[in-house]
């Protein structure tokens, strides 16, 4: 078998495998797309108290769309990784993994899959039902938002990554993915716009990449900008994802080199 076709498989079943951990079943499936689709209507319903105004530039409900999809499938990637390393562990399929040939980065690269494709499926399910409710995507500049996207989920997924590497020590690295998810929601202007905020914390704004994304996407998507418009957003998407891969997979590496002298690859 070539290379290639052996990583084919790999992929496949690691991707078959982490459908099954995470999702449980069909209905476990379908009640989490039904949460995502009651945050939007919830969302949508508060717009139209809000009626004609706008919020940073853009229609209520469309700024509020955007923010809550960025964040969704933010928090999606961040949870979904930590739980793939948790499950592992629990299984004790993560220490055989580590005893074969498959190197820590391509194990990291197997598990990110499944994580990827997740936070695809919720964006288009977020997209959906905001269409459903009457949002029009009319002259949208879907490639710039596609590119938004991408680097996005390279960014996201390497902090995810990172604080999976927490998973191998401790099983309440949900706290630390909570004050993360939580520090976005207050700085990124996913609900508000960030200038309402004190001018120190408009500081820290920039430092996260969630602020870029939906800057960039309220501007492809709402206001059908160009993507030379949002060079900027991308630019600093980029330079997040560029700093945070590499960063991701050392502290992966460091991580399991720990857990194997302390015995915690596999964990009950």
């Amino acid at each position: 078998m070539t290379k290639l076709g052996l990583a084919w498989d790999k992929t496949r079943a690691c991707l078959l495998r982490d459908v099954v951990l995470e999702l449980g079943s069909v209905w476990s499936f379908g009640l989490q797309l039904a949460h995502l689709a009651f945050a939007v209507v919830s969302y949508y319903f508060f717009a139209v108290q809000l009626r004609s105004a706008e919020l940073g530039g853009y229609p209520a409900f469309g700024f509020l769309l955007i923010g809550i999809m960025v964040q969704g499938y933010m928090t999606t990637v961040l949870v979904t990784f930590a739980q793939i390393i948790q499950n592992h562990q629990a299984a004790g399929t993560l220490k055989a993994v580590m005893t074969t040939r498959t190197t820590p980065v391509g194990f990291m690269m197997l598990s990110s899959v499944f994580p990827l494709c997740r936070a695809a499926i919720d964006v288009t399910a977020y997209l959906i039902v905001g269409w459903i409710l009457g949002w029009s995507f009319g002259d949208a500049n879907l490639s710039g938002a596609a590119l938004t996207f991408a680097l996005s989920l390279v960014a996201f997924g390497s902090a995810g990554l990172m604080l999976a590497t927490l998973s191998l020590f401790s099983s309440r690295t949900h706290a630390a993915v909570t004050a993360l998810v939580g520090a976005s929601w207050l700085l990124s202007g996913g609900l508000y716009p960030s200038h309402v905020l004190p001018a120190w914390l408009q500081h820290v704004a920039p430092w996260l990449p969630a602020t870029h994304a939906i800057a960039a996407f309220r501007a492809t998507l709402l206001g059908s900008a160009p993507t030379e418009a949002i060079l900027p957003q991308l630019g600093a998407l980029a330079l997040f994802a560029l700093v945070a891969v590499p960063a991701s997979v050392l502290t992966f590496e460091a991580g399991l080199r720990r857990a194997r002298v302390y015995g915690t690859l596999a964990r009950n």
